[in-house]
């Protein structure tokens, strides 16, 4: 009785083995794309990535601004979601100063870069050798997967509403995971925002030498350091930061004596208005002489990184911004022009809705289909 108890028991457990694997391999074949990064390599899909990045080559090369900001946000209507896209005018006033002539794509790409790079200096915790090779994403941002983008899109969005530099934000969470984690390799984009601990390690960051360290280097925008007759809101939000930073210092002196010697960031009569006599006399005696600017800029040009973007809603920031009438009409112009070429406002959405039809019709004619064949 036992030994039947026994071979009943093993036959049990050989019976729902196999039931899970039936299950497993259904699963696998639902997919015949395959998943993760075999999923990039689908032919298909490479063929979709390599579209996008000619058509993206495309409107970079437009001349005329206004067109290729509507060519810009034409282009994210097809390929971005809505929700993301929604996202964008809550993030200009919060995002890290030196991004806010930045658009969406503009940050995004360069969140990208970043992300790279600090994907590779997190690797040489593992293989200090391999990690120079390293290449978690495509260079070009839209030669990557829909999927890809989208990550990156979400992970750099929560920097820009923490206000954190690219670099900093990934360093931390890559370092969390590679070195306190103790993970095998560093985090892909859409493992970026997985855990609760690890956003908790962004919490007090980033810190006053964080940004000491990392205002008005010389890759920020000429904006910054033109000549004008007044600031427009870029401008006004960075000479806050530079305020801070010297007030702050050890040496307000010296730190103001450094962004004097600046070419069109700061000043004398400007410094005079921000601090106090004496700061400002020593910081005189100590900065070195420099050039006029190069750059002439009129404020009167300004328009916000998220101009297109506007959204209608009782909190939104498009509501008290100085160009929401401007902004509007703008967003009309990109809608008709999407309506004109793809007969929707949102042609993303289009498609999913046209795949999902697709979907749903497919598995109907499965389910009128009987297993010998015939209909029923």
């Amino acid at each position: 009785m036992k030994k039947e108890n026994q071979r009943g028991g093993s036959k049990n457990a050989k019976g729902e083995k196999a039931k899970q694997s039936g299950k497993r391999t259904k699963r696998a074949r639902k997919n015949t794309v395959g998943t993760g990064r075999n999923k990039a390599k689908h032919p298909a899909l490479r063929a979709e990535a390599i579209e996008r990045v000619s058509k993206f080559q495309t409107i970079c090369d437009i001349e005329d601004d206004n067109e290729r900001l509507i060519a810009k946000r034409l282009f994210e209507r097809t390929y971005v979601n809505s929700e993301l896209r929604n996202n964008e005018p809550s993030l200009q006033a919060t995002c890290w100063v030196a991004y806010r002539y930045m658009d969406s794509i503009e940050r995004t790409k360069a969140f990208a870069q970043e992300y790279i790079a600090a994907y590779r200096r997190a690797h040489t915790h593992i293989d200090p050798e391999a990690a120079p090779r390293k290449r978690p994403v495509q260079p070009k941002l839209f030669e990557n997967s829909r999927d890809v983008i989208t990550n990156l899109y979400k992970a750099r969005q929560e920097a820009d509403r923490r206000g954190m530099p690219y670099d900093l934000f990934l360093d931390i969470l890559m370092h969390g995971k590679v070195v306190n984690d103790k993970h095998k390799q560093p985090p892909l984009p859409n493992q970026l925002l997985s855990r609760k601990h690890s956003m908790a390690r962004l919490t007090s960051h980033p810190t006053r030498d964080e940004i000491s360290a990392r205002l008005f280097l010389r890759s920020w925008d000429r904006r910054f350091f033109a000549v004008r007759s007044e600031d427009d809101p870029v401008q006004a939000a960075a000479i806050e930061e530079l305020r801070a930073d010297v007030l702050r210092a050890d040496d307000p002196a010296g730190r103001l004596a450094k962004y004097l010697s600046v070419p069109g960031l700061i000043d004398e009569v400007r410094a005079r208005v921000l601090f106090e006599g004496e700061v400002v006399d020593a910081a005189v005696v100590r900065a070195t002489k420099t050039r006029r600017p190069a750059h002439d800029y009129d404020p009167a040009d300004f328009r916000p990184a998220c101009f297109g973007h506007r959204i209608i809603a009782k909190d939104s920031p498009c509501r008290d911004c100085p160009v929401t009438r401007a902004c509007k009409a703008f967003r009309a112009r990109v809608t008709g022009r999407s309506i004109s070429a793809t007969g929707s406002g949102d042609p993303l959405v289009a498609r999913q809705r046209t795949q999902e039809r697709d979907r749903k019709r497919k598995q109907r004619g499965r389910e009128h289909v009987d297993p010998a064949g015939g209909t029923g």
